[in-house]
């Protein structure tokens, strides 16, 4: 079986990035390097002026993917991210050299050219699907809050839903079961979709604690031992950074939040909420983020759109740091409610945070517990043998 991995990384490396990366390295642990391709592109080698003139269709892109499936007789082309240099060109070349095609939808932005159903002034909104109205995106300037690019994004995803790609795709490949009940309400044929989740990263991931972890016999570590919470993630609008940090300030400096990450909002919050409780470090590398999350008492997840799965979560819980989420899209999935952290909705946060700060030694200790777990259901060698399994299934038919 031979595996071409495609996608178009972001200007800054984010989970989707993460996600490929782990996934090639069990793809050629488990099938050999040389059964292991990858195309991958960058934002960032492009111009404006460049992307703008093939995000409809790329004779570039499209050769390389038919070339690379020809020359190594490629059986699967896995397509992650393809938007804006790759385009559905990539999909495309890929039917037409033979080769089965899987697409794992990281976002949404078929439907919506945000990407994540989501706007800063009203919160989740799904106005382009509700309404079918090609203007809504557009007008609200939802794309890079840009009228014009939010304007070519929506005429490229017509163009790609028009000569259509969704009839190319043999599977998407979706990371959670609310993102699932999410693709087949949005229209897509329920059996194209197979629920796949991420993985927890193969280099941390300890297989003689998993087997410990089953057996309940890993000690956690004491409360007493964990301090402060922990945000780790983008400092953008969708994240819900700038409504924890407002709600922050209404409690005691006994309570100290660190927050891991950069973004479009870091200069601007880090001027705003500048005391001894709040600490911005910045992007950190994953072995560093990993010491935090050893320490810290519990992580926030508060985004305040639907996100399609959230690795922090499961990256916390590995580390037996419970978390705290909202209860919006994917994070009741992930998280039990005073088993493996707390589920509030925004305006129960503070109420929250008090609550899970004094939550009693015992409890706490068994919350622990209950995270390490919980997130060994995302261990890579179990993760990677049901994707091998989906892909004979493909293979097969």
């Amino acid at each position: 079986m031979k595996i071409l991995l495609v996608h178009n990384q972001y200007s800054t490396t984010g989970g989707e990035d993460q996600a490929l990366a782990r996934e090639k390295a069990m793809l050629i642990q488990w099938l050999g390097e040389e059964n292991i391709f990858e195309y991958t592109v960058s934002v960032n080698d492009y111009s404006k002026w460049q992307i703008l003139r093939s995000i409809f269709y790329s004779r570039t892109q499209y050769c390389n993917v038919y070339d690379l499936v020809k020359q190594h007789q490629i059986d699967i082309v896995h397509v992650h991210n393809y938007f804006p240099v790759l385009t559905a060109s990539v999909f495309k070349a890929a039917k037409a050299a033979g080769a089965k095609l899987v697409h794992t939808v990281h976002n949404y932005r078929w439907w919506c050219i945000s990407g994540n159903f989501y706007r800063p002034t009203v919160g989740i909104c799904t106005l382009c699907v509700d309404q079918k109205n090609f203007w809504n995106g557009i007008k609200h300037c939802c794309y890079r809050n840009s009228f014009l690019q939010s304007l070519v994004a929506k005429l490229a995803y017509t163009y790609y839903k028009k000569i259509g790609v969704f009839e190319w795709i043999d599977q998407f490949w979706v990371l959670t079961q609310f993102q699932y009940q999410q693709l087949i309400k949005l229209g897509l044929p329920v059996d194209k979709l197979q629920l796949k989740p991420n993985m927890l990263d193969p280099a941390t991931f300890d297989a003689a604690e998993f087997h410990a972890t089953q057996q309940a016999t890993i000690q956690a570590m004491p409360n007493a031992q964990r301090k402060g919470f922990l945000y780790i993630g983008r400092l953008d609008a969708e994240k819900g950074i700038e409504y924890i940090l407002s709600e922050w300030v209404k409690l005691s400096e006994q309570y100290q939040l660190t927050i891991i990450g950069s973004g479009s909002l870091e200069a601007a919050l880090k001027s705003q909420y500048n005391q001894p409780n709040i600490i911005f470090t910045g992007a950190l590398p994953f072995d560093q983020v990993n010491q935090y999350l050893q320490k810290a008492q519990y992580t926030l997840q508060p985004s305040l759109w639907y996100e399609t799965m959230g690795l922090t979560i499961i990256e916390s819980m590995q580390q037996g740091t419970p978390v705290i989420g909202f209860n919006i899209g994917t994070r009741p999935e992930l998280i039990e409610h005073g088993k493996t952290g707390f589920i509030c909705t925004p305006h129960q946060f503070i109420r929250t945070i008090q609550l899970a700060a004094h939550y009693p030694d015992e409890d706490y200790d068994a919350m622990v517990m209950n995270a390490k777990a919980y997130a060994q259901n995302f261990a890579p060698d179990l993760i990677m043998a049901q994707q091998l399994h989906l892909y004979e299934n493909l293979l097969s038919q």
